[in-house]
């Protein structure tokens, strides 16, 4: 009987100890993919991420930590609706943290995939996510941010008091050195401008976004693998140019 309860006992430390060694890998996996908001993954991670997805004894928060971060480059590769139909899922689940990075980035993803389309739900995903990553995920909280001062609350905030909250993000993390934040943020001030009809200074703002998006991305391998915001910007360059 002692011989069959170590046995058993054997086996479950066993299970337990496979299960971590597990958890681990995608943990590692994932802090080192890690990207901000206002960038993409890297293609050549996505058959990593699906052999992981593929594992049947996959750990719950495992799952929906790696579907997130699935969802975030089929936006940056302009499958919008899958990366919603995921989303959208996962919410259904109920499984997932409401503390937890992956919720927040998820609500900002969901308001990014409403901007896009220009609905106005894009505003209640960007104050959910903003609330969620003030003080803890701050590449979240800014990019929800700028959300709501570029395209929410037109009624009740001027284009004036929005400039001004704009330039002093950028005050601010031009202290920080921050430079890829800065060029996130000039874009932004870019779309306001432009929103406006203030075509000359949006396409200042946006060349400034250019070129500081350069300094951080020039030793990537392809723009594809660049920010996602820099994409845009480049358009707005070349027909500043060309006019």
């Amino acid at each position: 009987m002692n011989v069959i309860i170590k046995t058993i006992i054997a086996g479950f430390v066993w299970i337990l100890s496979t299960t971590s060694v597990y958890a681990n890998e995608v943990s590692d996996f994932l802090a080192k993919v890690a990207v901000k908001t206002f960038d993409c993954p890297n293609d050549s991670d996505v058959p990593a991420l699906e052999n992981f997805l593929s594992r049947a004894d996959i750990v719950e928060t495992d799952r929906l930590n790696l579907l997130v971060y699935k969802a975030h480059w089929l936006i940056c590769v302009g499958k919008n609706d899958q990366a919603k139909s995921i989303l959208d899922a996962i919410i259904d689940e109920g499984n997932i943290d409401l503390t937890s990075h992956s919720y927040a980035s998820l609500m900002y993803q969901l308001g990014f995939i409403f901007d896009v389309n220009d609905n106005p739900k894009r505003c209640e995903y960007y104050r959910q996510s903003e609330q969620l990553a003030r003080d803890k995920f701050n590449d979240i909280h800014l990019s929800s941010q700028l959300g709501l001062i570029t395209v929410c609350d037109q009624e009740q905030q001027s284009i004036g008091v929005k400039l001004g909250r704009l330039f002093a993000l950028v005050k601010m993390y031009s202290a920080k050195k921050d430079v890829e934040s800065l060029a996130h943020i000039h874009n932004n001030i870019g779309l306001l401008y432009s929103s406006i009809g203030q075509n000359a200074l949006a396409a200042e703002q946006y060349e400034k976004s250019y070129r500081l998006g350069l300094t951080v991305y020039e030793e990537k391998i392809s723009w594809r693998h660049s920010s996602v915001l820099l994409l845009p910007i480049v358009a707005v360059v070349i027909t500043k140019m060309r006019y």
